[in-house]
């Protein structure tokens, strides 16, 4: 059995994201094919909290579950994202 190395070993072209500054301080996330950046929620404290009630109900987070919850109720709490659009589009 092979051990595994990490998506570099299998596919060398995909790359860790580059993470610049800018001057007011904000990080970003560059990613190394497009320069896209990530979707960041609008308001950082909601955020911060339904996060934290995700750690508290799920017993593994991160997981798909608990981010797909924390988003929702993050979205319905009022909650918005900021960045790039990055669902699936239907040709």
């Amino acid at each position: 059995m092979r051990v595994s190395r990490g998506m570099g070993a299998i596919r060398p072209e995909l790359k860790k994201p580059k993470v610049i500054r800018r001057k007011d301080g904000d990080k970003v996330d560059l990613y190394a094919e497009g320069g896209e950046t990530r979707s960041r929620p609008q308001n950082p404290s909601l955020w911060s909290k339904v996060k934290a009630e995700a750690k508290a109900k799920f017993d593994v987070y991160p997981s798909a579950y608990a981010n797909a919850w924390a988003a929702k109720e993050y979205k319905s709490r009022g909650g918005s994202w900021a960045g790039a659009d990055n669902r699936v589009k239907r040709g």
